[in-house]
């Protein structure tokens, strides 16, 4: 196993958090902090964690469409702020959209000529694509990168969460430390707990604190499943002060196995053929069109925040293949 780890980026949570925040200008007064801050976070990461390969997954059209077939109200309420930009005064929503989609757009545009993989399935979240990449990659060190909790789930002796917000580390030890639960069980406890932010309904009154005090198996090292949980309550229902919240447990036992079918990641929402086109892309070797990107760079008048752009440049030369 090389020391050299392999890094799966969130695309666009990356991007929007850059967008959000960053309030930097180009010369002709158009907000750019969402390119900008994509492109010089990514210089960061690489030059922190010296991969040997970047991989930056993006949801594909109609993402959500396999989700929505176990959940119909998976991500139906989800609300768009207003306004997402705190940091520039877009004179109104619809230019601020216009600039975050072409922000967006450029950014990947840059990526194409940059010695990294981008992948992006049809009918496919990102959160698959990273969950599929770090089982493929079971032999290797693999850093995702993003503040989705999702992906803690994933956490294992070779794969760990790296918050870009907070600059922490999560592995084993920091997700039991943080919640009393080890990580291949993580999944489980959310299950109860639900994820407001993709309208997924948890069992009133159990969230994750109360998860591990109702269910302290959590902590085994041993791999849960909905059916567990359900049989654990049963057992324990009459023997307990918490009686009834494992009684109501038991009643929402559906909810609970259709929540654990959507949040888990264990086994990723893709089907042979997307598999075969994700090695396929993964297989080519990574190359790097220093001139092109050094012409979007001048178009872009990204020199206002990049000062030095072959010594920006120059962090991505390791990544390049021969």
């Amino acid at each position: 196993m090389s020391d050299r780890p392999i890094i799966v980026i969130d695309g666009f949570n990356l991007l929007i958090r850059s967008f959000v925040v960053m309030p930097t200008m180009n010369e002709n007064g158009e907000h750019n902090g969402g390119l900008y801050g994509s492109l010089n976070s990514l210089k960061g990461y690489v030059k922190r964690f010296r991969p040997k390969k970047v991989i930056i997954a993006w949801d594909g059209p109609g993402g959500s469409k396999k989700r929505r077939k176990l959940y119909s109200n998976y991500k139906s309420n989800r609300r768009v702020p207003k306004r997402m930009c705190r940091a520039y005064d877009f004179l109104t929503v619809e230019e601020e959209r216009k600039s975050m989609y072409f922000q967006l757009d450029r950014c990947k545009e840059y990526l194409n000529f940059l010695p990294v993989s981008q992948l992006k399935l049809e009918y496919t979240e990102a959160d698959d694509i990273i969950a599929w990449a770090a089982h493929y990659y079971k032999d290797e060190n693999v850093v995702i990168i993003s503040t989705d909790k999702d992906f803690y789930q994933l956490i294992n002796s070779n794969v760990k969460v790296f918050n870009p917000v907070t600059k922490k580390i999560f592995n084993e030890e920091v997700i039991y430390d943080k919640f009393g639960i080890r990580p291949k069980n993580f999944v489980l406890a959310r299950a109860l707990d639900g994820d407001k932010s993709d309208d997924i309904e948890g069992i009133k009154g159990v969230g994750l604190r109360t998860a591990i005090k109702l269910f302290p198996n959590l902590n085994d090292n041993e791999t849960l499943f909905p059916v567990d949980i359900i049989n654990y309550a049963e057992k324990n229902v009459k023997e307990s002060n918490s009686s009834i919240k494992y009684k109501h447990i038991i009643e929402e036992a559906s909810a609970v196995d259709t929540n654990y079918k959507i949040m888990q990641l264990r086994d990723p929402l893709i089907s042979t053929s997307q598999v075969a086109t994700m090695i396929d892309i993964l297989g080519q070797k990574s190359k790097m069109n220093t001139p092109k990107v050094r012409s979007m760079f001048i178009a872009d008048q990204l020199w206002s925040q990049i000062k030095n752009f072959d010594d920006w440049i120059l962090n991505f030369i390791p990544l390049k293949e021969k």
